[in-house]
């Protein structure tokens, strides 16, 4: 059985509220932490970037965790990101992809994660 680290939503409610959809993952193993990201409307602008730490809270319960952090919000449509390791042990960056609609879509961005 899996383990629930990082609840958003509730299913006994439907899925109506699309910003709490979890559909993507990169782990920076280096750093001990997991980034994803959430869906929002179609080109309605509510899609995110989020990170936790890889340790769960003391009683183990993922309802419990004090360590989630938005780092983007906003983002247009569709986001698709990766992490690399600098070799270096500068820390690495986060890579991602925004397709929204022109002239604010169609970008490349990337962050440090330092």
């Amino acid at each position: 059985m899996a383990t629930i680290i990082v609840p958003f939503g509730d299913s006994r409610l439907g899925f109506k509220d699309q910003t709490l959809w979890c559909v993507g993952i990169a782990v920076a193993h280096w750093e001990g932490k997991f980034y994803w990201t959430q869906e929002g409307w179609c080109k309605g602008s509510k899609r995110s970037i989020f990170w936790a730490s890889f340790d769960m809270p003391p009683d183990g319960a993922a309802t419990a965790r004090d360590d989630i952090e938005c780092l983007y919000q906003d983002c247009l449509n569709r986001v698709t990101f990766e992490i690399h390791e600098d070799p270096g042990g500068g820390g690495g960056g986060l890579y991602w992809t925004d397709r929204g609609e022109l002239p604010d879509g169609n970008i490349l961005n990337e962050d440090s994660l330092e």
